[in-house]
């Protein structure tokens, strides 16, 4: 059997499928090599358009089976499970309950910072006909979802053609959006998208997972003066010590499963309560 040489073309196929890093700004080199990949991309698979988060919702009919607020409330429901602990570090990121319970501080770091100075980056995903992906913005999203701040923009990777009513970002323009003062992008991409990352700073996430746990909880759960349903008594403590978060439910209300999302929106020094018409959420120390 003879073999033959594959074309460049082909050649490049079989290169990007494996994923690539660059370190664009900080080499020549590598921005080109960089450039060369994100042209295949355009060229051959997919092209990156600028969207809000609302139109994405509004427009991609299975976004909601993918991105639900009950997530949040998940990722709430660990945190207070583990709320005792300190710093997760990398390895122990494996087990569920930790991983979300992590990723639920981040979460409430980012609405503040949404809410104070803006987020760091502009989140990013991949539409193809039956699947949405974000990342890298995973927790961002459910941030922006909780703050129903569905005019901020996102980049969206149309792997399917099915973008029709505006023109694709160019190489400079996508570029562009993560043009931040002070910070350093990189690009991962593999053969249908390519991922453009701002440094983002892992002791800044460590602390926030202490200003949560320590500062806003004191590492105890949540006290309640009032109901729950059942199902939420093993993440209470019931009329127990003020101190922490504490939840107050008004009248005969009972509180629920997805009340929990409002955690959320706490952070110490930015927001210290939520209230509605059921139920008080505030922090003593």
């Amino acid at each position: 059997m003879r073999l033959t040489k594959p074309s460049i073309a082909e050649a490049a196929k079989i290169e990007y499928e494996k994923l690539q890093h660059y370190s664009f700004d900080n080499s020549r080199e590598e921005y080109n090599e960089f450039k060369l990949h994100w042209q295949y991309i355009y060229n051959n698979k997919a092209k990156p358009y600028l969207f809000t988060l609302g139109e994405i919702k509004d427009q991609v009919s299975f976004f909601d089976r993918h991105y639900r607020m009950e997530t949040i409330d998940k990722h709430v429901e660990f945190l207070i499970e583990d709320i005792k602990t300190g710093i997760t570090m990398p390895q122990e990121m494996g087990p569920q309950a930790k991983n979300w319970s992590f990723h639920c501080c981040k979460m409430m770091w980012l609405i503040a910072q949404e809410r104070t100075e803006g987020l760091y980056s502009t989140v990013q995903c991949k539409v193809t006909n039956n699947n949405i992906l974000f990342h890298p913005g995973m927790s961002r999203i459910y941030s922006l979802m909780y703050l129903e701040a569905w005019d901020k923009p996102v980049v969206v990777w149309d792997v399917c053609g099915n973008v029709t009513d505006r023109e694709p970002l160019t190489l400079e323009q996508h570029l562009n959006i993560f043009d931040i003062p002070d910070q350093y992008r990189f690009a991962a991409g593999n053969d249908d998208i390519m991922e453009i990352h701002i440094g983002e700073r892992r002791d800044l996430i460590n602390r926030a997972e202490l200003d949560v746990k320590e500062v806003l909880f004191q590492h105890k759960k949540p006290t309640l003066l009032g109901k729950c349903v059942p199902y939420l008594d093993f993440l209470m403590i019931k009329n127990g010590p003020e101190d922490g978060v504490i939840i107050e439910t008004k009248g005969d209300y009972e509180l629920q499963e997805t009340d929990l999302r409002h955690i959320l929106g706490l952070y110490p020094g930015v927001n210290e309560t939520y209230e509605n018409e059921n139920f008080l959420i505030r922090c003593s120390r």
